[in-house]
């Protein structure tokens, strides 16, 4: 599934759809909605866990925007946890935003340059 962009630099966005449950790891370019549930890890440009999703394991990308509830890892250069999700686990990143609403419990390390994501 795409964004409707071509060429060079066209983001690929896939779509983990509402009811789904995938058990294992995604390698994937461009975007990740995460609206069902991952069982393991995903690494990409960009995650988003939607207020539906959830996951259990690993995240790795540039950046990662939760809704939902994540238990697990992550890796990322900008982490943005939104009103409503409930994260839990280890984070490394290079920014960090938590809106009021959210329900975080893990263990932080800040990073100036690249997260290793």
């Amino acid at each position: 599934m795409t964004n409707g962009q071509t060429g060079p630099g066209a983001a690929e966005r896939s779509l983990l759809g509402a009811g789904m449950v995938i058990r294992g790891t995604i390698d994937a370019p461009g975007i990740v909605e995460i609206s069902g549930s991952l069982e393991g890890g995903i690494s990409a440009e960009a995650i988003v866990v939607e207020a539906n999703g959830k996951v259990t394991g690993t995240l790795a990308a540039r950046r990662v925007t939760i809704r939902g509830r994540v238990e697990g890892d992550i890796a990322t250069e900008e982490l943005r946890i939104l009103n409503g999700a409930v994260v839990t686990g280890q984070v490394t990143t290079g920014t960090l935003t938590i809106e009021a609403g959210a329900e975080v419990d893990f263990s932080c390390k800040m990073t100036a340059g690249r997260s290793g994501a």
